[in-house]
């Protein structure tokens, strides 16, 4: 390039990022590739303007029908893409799979009409999965229909209020309002903040802020390696799954185990790096107990700017672990006998008025329905082996099957 100068001239293509380490590899790449274009990625409309221009080109024409399947089918691989979405590629590949499918249905139907030769029908369109596209009613529907956690929805309808105008106040010339969607959530295990980020995964899907809404959950040994060089590798792998939606780190608190802990602190390091590179392709929410969270935050500065945004999920009260048994029964399709209500107020005033670290909520009711299930297994076999059992033995738990129950 220096002794042909004028001679000739370099393209270098790639993706973003690896084409950005590319240059940075030595200094004379630099100083040498003096342009830069930023090709986006097509948008579904696009992507269906793409596809007539193939058929136009092969002189096929497109029935309404086909069309409008083809748009809900681009506009669910734009949605869902991540870095194998393969832009014109995709468009040329559906096209190819048409004429394919149409050669084959012509053939089978024993047509010989000339048009028809050159007319793409809904049926010759390939079968994508395309999922139906979510809205924020329908994530507020899941929030509302979760037991307990009243602070928690205040403070997910709130934030979707705050979201909402801030993005109408953009699409209408005001100053945008960079916003920064990193989450710490504490509490106690089993207080449904798992269930609270997949349905925040929803609202920002719906709101336009993720293209794909997925979680993608993680924990220490997902991030952390096991020699040196294996951290940061893990990391970007589980950043790469999450590109689109919402990384959830339980227990993240784990990941400061202390000033020896050299690969929890690169796993840290490695995840402001690409908050930072990738901002706005993804969301991490961080999770695990009250305090542990608070000391986890304040080890890092990095940590303290980007995670601006907290959510505190409160312990069950006893009224709403009845609420949850009750709902685990009525899932099972099982209903409970007389008398079990008293039983139930009293189990879970207990659990709640002695509860300790290893108090896990949720989970704590699950483990007690089992329990039940158990007990109540061992009742009615023998009813089974004698031919005395009936639908309404086999889905009934009783005061009997709470009898002898190690629950404290």
């Amino acid at each position: 390039m220096e002794n042909e100068r004028g001679k000739f001239i370099v393209i270098a293509a790639g993706y973003q990022k690896e084409m950005h380490n590319f240059l940075n590899a030595n200094p004379g790449l630099r100083s040498r590739f003096n342009r830069y274009f930023h090709l986006s990625d097509y948008t579904s409309d696009e992507l269906l303007s793409i596809f007539k221009i193939m058929a136009k080109s092969k002189k096929y024409e497109i029935d309404n029908a086909a069309e409008a399947r083809l748009k809900e089918i681009f506009e669910a691989l734009y949605l869902s893409r991540d870095r194998n979405f393969a832009n014109g590629r995709e468009a040329r590949k559906i096209f190819e799979d048409c004429l394919a499918l149409q050669a084959k249905r012509l053939k089978t139907q024993g047509i010989d009409d000339a048009k028809e030769f050159s007319l793409i029908r809904v049926e010759d369109i390939p079968a994508y999965e395309t999922e139906k596209a979510i809205t924020i009613e329908d994530a507020l529907q899941k929030l509302d229909g979760l037991i307990g956690l009243s602070r928690v929805k205040t403070e997910v309808k709130n934030l979707i209020d705050y979201l909402m105008v801030e993005k109408a106040r953009a699409s209408g010339g005001g100053k945008e309002t960079a916003l920064n969607l990193h989450f710490v959530f504490r509490g106690n295990p089993g207080t449904g903040k798992t269930s609270v980020a997949r349905i925040l995964a929803d609202v920002f899907k719906a709101m336009g802020l993720l293209t794909k809404g997925h979680l993608e959950e993680v924990d220490r040994s997902r991030l952390v390696g096991e020699y040196s060089g294996h951290t940061a590798p893990k990391t970007n792998k589980a950043v790469d799954k999450a590109i689109g939606g919402v990384l959830f780190i339980d227990e993240a608190y784990t990941l400061a185990g202390g000033v020896n802990d050299s690969f929890g602190k690169e796993a840290i390091d490695t995840l402001l790096k690409r908050m930072e590179d990738d901002r706005g392709k993804f969301i991490v929410i961080a999770a695990g107990y009250s305090n542990e969270m608070e000391d986890f935050i304040n080890t890092n500065p990095g940590l303290t700017s980007r995670f601006t945004k907290y959510i505190d999920f409160e312990d069950y009260t006893p009224t709403e672990m009845t609420e949850i048994f009750k709902s685990m029964v009525k899932s099972k399709g099982m209903k409970i006998g007389d008398g079990i209500d008293g039983i139930l107020e009293k189990m879970f005033n207990d659990l709640y008025n002695n509860r300790d670290r290893n108090f896990a909520n949720g989970r704590t009711v699950r483990n007690i329905f089992e329990m039940v299930l158990q007990k109540q297994a061992g009742r009615v076999a023998p009813l089974m082996q004698n031919g005395n059992m009936n639908q309404e033995a086999l889905s009934t738990i009783t005061s009997e099957d709470f009898d002898g129950l190690s629950i404290l």
